[in-house]
């Protein structure tokens, strides 16, 4: 247990020293460049107080204390394990430490989606997206922003795709598809209003179906599988599911452009 965690968990602190504690969390990053005197006038406390404080936590002073917390803190900044998802920040966290977490939480989603997709099935996306007539794309919510910022990357390499929205007549634009088309649907849990009824239609229309999700989707001509994390993130869940989202996203972007790098050049110097 490091002492992020002591100061969290530990009970038996008078209410001085817990008005200590609660300023320390609140402002972790802070804590290693002050000396005992800033923290006492800061907690209107006493230099007394800190040192009992310390001692209670294990440390024989206030500077032995600090460089553990230091310590503490670069390791929750490296380790994307160290975030509980299920409570990822404290209230009035100090914004360094929320900083640390978000990252630490991106980073995560970033190496999971890296080492559970394969670069055949993304090489194979990008080549139906490179040669389809047109593009449809549908999703909802947070997703649906990630799949109007793909259409704008596509756009810059000439690509011109349709976002579907779920309040319009979706299903007469899909009706319009055949086989030289492609429909991407993304969505990481895998749920999205009126996704079966669209997904037969581009089926019966014999258009190439692209899913991105974390769950299984069916049908679909390519399944591209996020990491499934459902280990109950909550507060945190938009921000791994998109970032995972978004990751595919950028590689397929990427894909396309080195692809088509030549040609876009001689397009620029016409």
């Amino acid at each position: 247990m490091n002492v992020i965690d002591l100061l969290n968990n530990k009970k038996e602190f008078t209410s001085t020293e817990a008005d200590v504690v609660a300023y320390i969390l609140a402002h972790q990053t802070e804590i290693p460049n002050m000396n005992i005197g800033d923290l006492a006038s800061a907690t209107f406390s006493s230099n007394g107080t800190i040192i009992r404080l310390c001692r209670k936590l294990g440390y024989d002073g206030f500077k032995e204390f600090k460089i553990d917390l230091a310590k503490a803190l670069e390791k929750n900044y490296i380790d994307p394990k160290t975030v509980d998802y299920f409570q990822p920040y404290l209230s009035h966290e100090d914004p360094g430490s929320i900083m640390g977490k978000v990252l630490q939480i991106q980073k995560n989603a970033l190496d999971a989606t890296y080492s559970g997709i394969s670069s055949d099935k993304l090489n194979q996306a990008a080549g139906m997206i490179s040669k389809a007539r047109r593009i449809y794309m549908y999703g909802q919510g947070e997703t649906l922003n990630s799949l109007r910022g793909f259409s704008l990357l596509l756009k810059k390499l000439g690509i011109f795709s349709l976002v579907l929205d779920a309040n319009n007549d979706d299903d007469l634009l899909l009706n319009e598809s055949n086989e030289n088309d492609v429909f991407i649907v993304a969505s990481y849990q895998g749920v999205i209003y009126n996704m079966p009824y669209l997904t037969n239609i581009a089926n019966q229309q014999r258009c190439k179906i692209i899913a991105i999700s974390s769950q299984h989707m069916k049908p679909c001509d390519l399944m591209i599988q996020l990491p499934n994390d459902d280990g109950g993130r909550r507060e945190t869940d938009g921000i791994f599911a998109q970032s995972c989202i978004r990751y595919v996203f950028n590689c397929l972007y990427s894909i396309i452009l080195s692809e088509n790098m030549a040609k876009l050049s001689k397009k620029r110097n016409e």
